[in-house]
């Protein structure tokens, strides 16, 4: 009965999206407050999308074996269903209605898959995308209009010299793990853990913010997060990052070796560069020679193991783009950056 209703659902969202998608806009634009961020969101999806599916030219799992609906005719990287509903989602954060809207869009999701029109990676590839989309929607409001706060109950402090090295450690530890998980399960594992991971992270963002004290959970983020504003941005930032470049990269050993440059090569350039940088970089003072070093030297043997000595040049460009005067994570920037190269090699 269950598995009825849900192809009827399917069947729906494939044959009637835009009834769907105007449905669920104009519920989100009455109940939710970061309307423009949202937006220009996806306005900007609306924008990127076709050319990124031309892009990449990844053909839909239908093509090869029928699915529950005729194929469509279009390339399936990125998958425009995921994206749409997962900004909704994403733009809910720190509301209550990030609950049914998150839901909503992992139900939109896995129903792509259950039909046969996308496969795992063409739907993480949506869920990746709306999310960097969301964040560029915010930055933009931010720089041309006006701050935006997330609010709620959630407050910490800036965190010291040593808390910090401790939260590099952290991060370090988890992208391992991730690389790890990547390893002894496979793509497609990795893409949902990576997908359901970070709806968990939002999940408790969401209840951190409305003043919930969570077991464990609430001690780790007041010991480690060094944001005042949004609980978990960091990690949520570098889970979107490995999403990213899991679901984009059409070589899984590049992404691994890009994960583990960023786990590995970011956080020892951190800690090389709180404890011992001395030689500023000039274009941007912030960023020492020693940690850009150490960059570079362990984001290459971490690569190593999964690309060979591509590895190397592939570190020293991650590590000359952490260096940049950007105001971007660069839990986000390695990956973009790392997908860019990959792209602009295999087109050229």
């Amino acid at each position: 009965m269950f598995w009825d209703v849900f192809l009827l659902f399917s069947r729906f969202l494939e044959s009637d999206f835009s009834v769907a998608m105007l449905a669920v806009l104009f519920l989100a634009l009455i109940v939710l407050r970061r309307r423009v961020s949202l937006l220009m969101a996806l306005l900007l999806l609306l924008l990127l999308l076709p050319s990124l599916k031309l892009a990449y030219a990844d053909a839909r799992p239908c093509v090869f074996a029928p699915g529950l609906v005729a194929c469509p005719n279009e390339f399936g990287l990125p998958s425009g269903h995921a994206a749409s509903f997962g900004l909704f989602a994403i733009a809910a954060v720190g509301s209550w209605w990030f609950f049914p809207f998150a839901l909503l869009a992992l139900a939109v999701a896995y129903s792509r898959i259950f039909i046969g029109v996308h496969s795992i990676p063409q739907v993480g590839a949506g869920i990746a995308l709306a999310a960097l989309l969301y964040v560029i929607g915010l930055s933009f409001r931010h720089r041309f209009h006006k701050p935006v706060h997330f609010g709620g109950a959630w407050k910490t402090t800036r965190l010291k010299k040593r808390q910090e090295l401790s939260r590099k450690a952290v991060h370090m530890v988890l992208g391992t793990l991730i690389v790890l998980l990547g390893v002894l399960f496979g793509r497609d594992a990795l893409i949902v853990f990576l997908s359901v991971a970070l709806a968990g992270l939002f999940a408790v963002a969401t209840l951190l913010m409305k003043g919930w004290r969570l077991p464990l959970l609430s001690r780790v983020f007041d010991e480690f997060e060094r944001d005042v504003d949004l609980p978990g941005k960091g990690a949520m930032y570098f889970v979107i990052g490995s999403l990213l470049v899991s679901s984009f990269s059409q070589n899984f050993g590049y992404a691994l070796a890009a994960i583990a440059i960023l786990a590995l090569g970011d956080g020892f350039a951190t800690i090389v560069g709180k404890l011992f940088g001395r030689a500023r970089v000039a274009w941007n003072k912030a960023k020492s020679w020693e940690g850009t070093i150490a960059f570079a030297v362990a984001g290459a043997l971490a690569g190593y193991v999964f690309i060979g000595l591509a590895a190397v040049p592939l570190s020293l460009v991650l590590a000359f783009a952490e260096t940049l005067p950007l105001d971007v994570d660069d839990n986000l920037l390695i990956p973009f950056v790392a997908l860019l190269l990959e792209f602009m090699v295999r087109v050229l």
